[in-house]
């Protein structure tokens, strides 16, 4: 069987670490209901442990061994000692990723009065302001959740950003062929 070797996608600047690390933290001890990064927590009770799943495009360019150093920091400063629990996996991943193995299907759309009517700008810069990311084809912003319920409380949020608009929840669903 072929061995893949991956080199590091960039080397760790310790500033940006630091920030990145910060940031998380910040995130951990007050959580905010929209935006990134988005912190997905699996516990398994009969262990008292979590799998984490942090989604969030600042580090798109960093490798996957250090977005987890980063999460494990965050955690560690954000419940020192015996307040944090005992975490068995960590992914750090982008939207992108995300999407791609299953995390985030509920996708927030504009409610257009006709099919492929342009975004206007102002929907635009609402999708960005609450976390969207730019897919890799296409021209809209992409907004998306782990929840329906995250993704209905993202929808309040921009009907009070931007009153009068119209917005759906299309829940994407992945089907295989056995």
């Amino acid at each position: 069987m072929p061995v893949h070797r991956q080199s590091p996608a960039r080397p760790a600047d310790k500033g940006e670490f630091e920030s990145l690390v910060t940031e998380l933290t910040k995130e951990l001890m007050n959580p905010q209901d929209i935006g990134q990064p988005i912190i997905l927590e699996d516990e398994t009770l009969e262990t008292n442990s979590l799998r984490v799943h942090v989604i969030w495009e600042r580090w798109a360019e960093w490798s996957g061994e250090l977005r987890s150093r980063i999460v494990l920091e965050s955690y560690e400063r954000a419940f020192p000692g015996d307040a944090r629990p005992q975490i068995t996996l960590v992914l750090g991943l982008t939207v992108s990723e995300a999407i791609g193995i299953g995390l985030l299907p509920f996708k927030i759309m504009a409610a257009r009065e006709r099919a492929g009517m342009p975004l206007t700008p102002e929907y635009r810069q609402a999708l960005l302001d609450a976390g969207a990311t730019m897919p890799l084809r296409g021209n809209d912003p992409q907004l998306r959740c782990a929840t329906f319920d995250a993704a209905e409380a993202t929808i309040k949020h921009l009907e009070e950003k931007l009153t009068h608009s119209r917005w759906t929840i299309v829940e994407e669903v992945s089907v295989y062929d056995d």
